[in-house]
């Protein structure tokens, strides 16, 4: 899902499980690696959040470097958002990050674009984005601002599925008209403020999760304030219809009681999906803690409704401090073996091949690597390669591919 504003920027967020995918670069709290387009010999840290911005020059293999149009070149506007690097040759063009800290880490993955007519055509470009690759879809040139990288607790956001894309993430009742994200979310996740109409904020200077209980660790101020209904009788309803009814969403709530409950007054309420489906039963928010409830299985249709309704116990209506929001991403075939992928990128070093192959070499089907042909049955039973004038032949280049996967 992309996010846009009036300074042409939008932002894409998705988790990836390292497991099945290699796409990734590790981070950590005290030094946040970022691959920003700036020249390849730069580095350098951010005004407001002190985080490191390094060249992606040493990720990406393919794609040139612009500057945006010095209209859109504001002192507002955040230095990495300044360069794009665009990639005008080839359907599919692929950043290749590693974790230092090897496989079976979950990440969180960000891609950010900031258009600002760098190319004078007046015009934002459509292309797709899998993973960390950027295809063409004949609708403009595909590029990029920024890749970020975050390392998540390895218990948060499980699902079965490879990866999941941020819809929405909102920060419920915030007394801010501006997003929140790092330092105050030590995962750097972009909190947008939201409020509702004929609804309330209540708010505490204490601290929330004073020792850390709760895995997910929404940022302390999003947590800080609540939303509830001005007519204490009133419960609180949350719907949005998707484009694609056959999406599939996972849901997280985050609830902290921010208001001291006097012991003759309750607050509980039941979370239900649709009108049908009671997700939740008598729950009641901890005071200065948060507590993260969601969905088990991902919800499809439609139109979603999220109903929080006061039980009969209750004295006083119902809360919620954020809510994120994130659709399933099914991809139509599975990776491709990661021993056949390490064999040729083994070959192409030794060999000094000139190619851009970075990515999955066989995915999207209609975007393979060039020059190498891809069964989908037995991947890689044949390999074709269409070099001109190299120093081996396609025997030798078998037999070593061979060779390195044994």
């Amino acid at each position: 899902m992309a996010e846009e504003d009036e300074t042409e920027y939008a932002s894409l967020l998705f988790f990836l499980f390292v497991l099945k995918t290699n796409q990734v670069l590790s981070v950590s709290i005290a030094v946040y690696l970022r691959v920003p387009l700036v020249p390849e010999d730069s580095s350098y840290n951010d005004e407001t959040t002190n985080i490191k911005y390094v060249s992606d020059a040493a990720f990406v293999e393919s794609g040139t470097i612009h500057s945006i149009d010095p209209e859109f070149q504001t002192s507002s506007l955040e230095k990495q958002f300044q360069n794009v690097r665009s990639f005008s040759q080839g359907k599919r063009n692929c950043y290749d990050v590693k974790p230092p800290q090897g496989k079976g880490f979950k990440y969180l993955i960000r891609t950010r674009f900031m258009y600002g007519n760098y190319d004078k055509l007046g015009k934002a470009p459509e292309f797709d984005l899998v993973h960390v690759c950027l295809v063409d879809k004949d609708k403009g040139t595909p590029f990029l601002s920024v890749l970020e990288l975050r390392l998540l607790k390895t218990d948060t956001y499980e699902t079965p599925y490879d990866s999941i894309m941020l819809y929405r993430r909102w920060d419920l009742g915030s007394l801010l008209d501006r997003p929140v994200r790092y330092k105050d979310d030590v995962y750097d996740r972009i909190w947008m403020p939201l409020k509702f109409a004929n609804n309330r904020v209540i708010t505490t200077n204490l601290t929330i999760d004073s020792n850390i209980n709760n895995g997910f660790q929404p940022a302390r101020v999003v947590m800080n304030t609540a939303s509830t209904p001005l007519n204490a009788s009133l419960d609180i309803l949350l719907t949005w219809e998707p484009v694609n009814p056959l999406w599939k969403f996972y849901v997280y709530m985050h609830f902290s009681e921010v208001e001291e409950i006097p012991s003759n007054e309750t607050r509980e309420f039941s979370v239900i999906w649709n009108d049908k489906t009671n997700l939740y039963d008598k729950f009641s928010p901890r005071f200065l803690y948060t507590d993260t409830l969601f969905v088990q299985k991902p919800v499809t249709g439609p139109r979603h409704e999220f109903l929080f309704k006061q039980t009969d116990k209750s004295t006083l209506p119902p809360i919620i401090n954020a809510i994120e929001t994130y659709r399933v991403n099914e991809f139509l075939q599975s990776p491709t073996d990661q021993q056949d992928v390490d064999a040729i990128m083994r070959i192409k070093s030794k060999y000094g091949v000139k190619k851009s192959w970075l990515g999955d070499p066989c995915a999207p089907v209609n975007y393979p690597w060039r020059d190498i042909s891809c069964s989908y049955v037995v991947l890689f039973l044949s390999l074709s390669l269409l070099f001109s004038q190299e120093l081996f032949d396609l025997q030798e280049f078998i037999l070593k591919w061979l060779d390195w996967r044994d």
